[in-house]
């Protein structure tokens, strides 16, 4: 067995190009041995008609059988990936890096980010977390925190996040904004779930 992948082709003439990359790989909280958290993006996206969406596992991007940079948008969740796998590692960072860097809309899901790569990281982990996912890691969170609710005007108004449903999620990440990022996302106790940020990355002109 293994996880399930997928993808939708659009009948639109205007497409955009939409890649959802998994890196859940984890065996913790969630102890089953395959998964199917594709199809959770996959669904309602095909709804949008000018996508296609493609999907792969993060060794896919490990060994360029897919390109960041052929994709509009990324999806890449992680789901309670931890020290123990690493969210990003060093050659996912870097591909990241390149993409945002070249003007590419990333959109990253996951509860052990910030302990991984803050907490537990070397100097280019943080820097990678707090430059390019322009996020601050506070506290390691714990069970309690469901649901995540959208902040009013920041584009996820209304949105409310019922996390911890499939699987136990004991230690979801408290962050903080950085680098001119704003909260999206908050746990029932008012600390940040979630942040966006739309803007140039280091040097980049884009």
């Amino acid at each position: 067995k293994s996880d399930l992948y997928a993808f939708y082709r659009s009948s639109s003439s205007e497409l955009q190009e939409v890649l959802i990359v998994d890196g859940f790989n984890r065996r913790g909280s969630y102890e089953e041995l395959t998964h199917d958290f594709v199809k959770s993006y996959i669904d309602p996206l095909a709804k949008i008609e000018a996508l296609n969406i493609s999907s792969c596992s993060n060794s896919g991007i490990l060994t360029n059988d897919l390109e960041l940079s052929n994709y509009k948008i990324v999806f890449w969740f992680l789901g309670d990936e931890s020290t123990a796998n690493e969210t990003f590692n060093k050659i996912e960072q870097s591909k990241i890096i390149a993409y945002l860097e070249s003007g590419g809309k990333l959109f990253v899901s996951g509860s052990e980010i910030g302990w991984d790569l803050s907490e537990k990281g070397d100097a280019a982990d943080k820097i990678f977390y707090n430059n390019y996912l322009k996020a601050n890691f506070l506290v390691d969170g714990a069970l309690g925190l469901a649901p995540a609710t959208g902040v009013a005007n920041s584009g996820f108004s209304g949105v409310k996040l019922d996390f911890g449903v499939v699987y136990p999620e004991d230690f979801p990440d408290e962050i903080g904004t950085t680098g001119g990022s704003e909260s999206i996302l908050t746990y029932n106790n008012g600390s940040i779930a979630g942040i966006k940020y739309r803007g140039k990355f280091a040097n980049s002109n884009t």
